[in-house]
């Protein structure tokens, strides 16, 4: 699944569980409804490995980092789920975001490119 925007882009290859966020994710909190949706999607499915890749995210605002949060402690209620982060040293915000989402799903895992 692909859901696409000028600004960014958000896909989900559920054949081998990974999500990929690249570009900029700046948007007001109801206009998030598609990618939500989406990550609901994910966590009800919980494929036993997952790959949340967000290298090429650039940036993203308080609302997507929320959405991201929920995603993240949705992930949590699904015992055995293997979750891995990949973020960007390039992209000086995702080290603190991705620590903090590391604090709601301690079990992930989390690799810097």
């Amino acid at each position: 699944m692909e859901i696409r925007d000028k600004e960014y882009t958000v896909t989900f290859d559920a054949k081998v569980g990974r999500l990929t966020m690249t570009g900029i994710l700046r948007l007001m909190t109801r206009d998030y409804k598609e990618i939500t949706d989406l990550l609901d999607h994910i966590a009800r499915t919980a494929p036993p490995k997952l790959e949340v890749d967000l290298q090429g995210l650039k940036m993203v605002n308080s609302s997507g980092l929320n959405m991201m949060s929920r995603f993240v402690l949705a992930l949590r209620s699904k015992p055995g789920i293997q979750v891995t982060f990949h973020g960007s040293n390039e992209q000086v915000w995702q080290a603190k975001t991705l620590q903090n989402m590391k604090h709601f799903l301690p079990s992930a895992q989390l690799v810097f490119h």
